[in-house]
């Protein structure tokens, strides 16, 4: 009857790990049929607000080649300024600062233009690591005509940025 009982215990408790383990959900992952690379983006996660809006991010790779995409809503003229340097602070309050890569003008479609912007970031070995390895706590980031403005991430959105980094690691790293 014990043996039963803790065969019965460790089923449960292996079932409960199993629910709580996340599956990587991708928008894209596949192996590109002319380079043979593996190309991998994940479906965004929200990680905090900014502009009183919803802030994404995904990660994705093209072979070895990692980056940070961040999506927000540009409401009321509100723009984060690519030039400068977006930081993630990490819960040790180390940090890593990312440059956007220059990106073509935003279209207009009759006149109004897009809601919604697109930093892309490529990501160094060591970024990439950092990201992977600490949960981040707040990002920073600069508008004009308000300066460099701190959001803090919600606790349950901490472990987001590591979760996305860990979806696009290859077997390679």
């Amino acid at each position: 009857m014990k043996i039963i009982q803790i065969t019965l215990f460790f089923f449960i408790i292996i079932s409960f790990n199993q629910g709580l383990a996340q599956k990587c959900r991708y928008e894209k992952n596949e192996i590109d049929a002319v380079t043979e690379m593996v190309v991998k983006r994940t479906e965004p996660v929200e990680v905090t607000e900014v502009n009183d809006q919803p802030l994404f991010m995904k990660a994705q790779c093209i072979g070895e080649n990692k980056y940070l995409k961040v999506r927000y809503y540009r409401y009321n003229s509100f723009t984060i300024n690519a030039s400068e340097p977006f930081e993630i602070i990490f819960n040790d309050q180390t940090s890593v600062k990312l440059q956007a890569r220059d990106m073509p003008e935003a279209e207009s479609s009759g006149g109004f233009m897009k809601v919604s912007s697109l930093l892309i970031f490529n990501l160094s070995k060591e970024q990439y690591q950092m990201l992977l390895d600490k949960p981040a706590v707040q990002i920073k980031y600069f508008i004009d005509g308000g300066g460099y403005i701190r959001k803090d991430i919600r606790k349950r959105y901490q472990g987001d940025i590591q979760y996305i980094m860990r979806c696009i690691l290859l077997d390679t790293d």
